[in-house]
């Protein structure tokens, strides 16, 4: 069993921080959510807060970066040789990702600017983007898909149509199966390869 390294007080409190406003901003908006909202979930000062984040959008910033960590495990684990399929399961888990995190939040993770950088979502630094552009860099590689595209463009356009969806899910209130829906498309993308 591989060794992990017990969380810091502060680590623990950051985690806290960023899973009261995915709780609070099920039940209302986050241009609603104060900062004395967050902390008085938790009993916080609300120094605590800028201790950790200077503003919401930082602390949204945040919480995108947690799908990726995530999709960064679920590549090293689930990934197979078929790049389809892998894109396929980075989709779903995507997918699902934004199902969890909940409608409210979605619309502020999709609709805004995070912490001022208006590209975060599709910079290429992104561990998202490094994951798909892998995934089409192999499949154009191994023959798997056959299109003058680069895996960049793929890359990016595959971002596009999922960033997308989650936001059309989000402005019809989760109104229908989001991880259906993005992966019958993107699947249909992909196979047009």
């Amino acid at each position: 069993m591989a060794y992990q390294r017990k969380k810091t007080k502060q680590e623990i409190k950051k985690e806290q921080l960023i899973e009261a406003v995915k709780l609070l901003t099920k039940d209302c908006d986050l241009s609603e959510l104060t900062v004395r909202d967050i902390c008085a979930k938790l009993n916080f000062s609300t120094g605590s807060f800028y201790h950790y984040f200077k503003d919401k959008g930082e602390i949204l910033a945040c919480i995108l970066s947690t799908v990726d960590e995530h999709l960064l495990t679920v590549e090293q684990e689930r990934f197979t040789d078929q790049q389809y399929d892998n894109i396929m399961l980075t989709v779903q888990e995507y997918a699902q990702y934004n199902v969890d995190s909940g409608v409210n939040l979605i619309v502020h993770i999709n609709g805004r600017k995070i912490a001022g950088n208006g590209q975060l979502y599709l910079h290429h630094q992104r561990p998202i983007f490094q994951i798909l552009q892998r995934c089409y860099e192999a499949g154009l590689k191994n023959g798997e898909f056959k299109t003058p595209m680069s895996s960049q463009e793929l890359a990016e356009m595959t971002l596009v149509v999922m960033r997308g969806y989650a936001f059309d899910w989000a402005k019809y209130n989760g109104e229908y199966d989001l991880v259906a829906k993005m992966s019958q498309c993107i699947s249909f993308m992909i196979k047009g390869l």
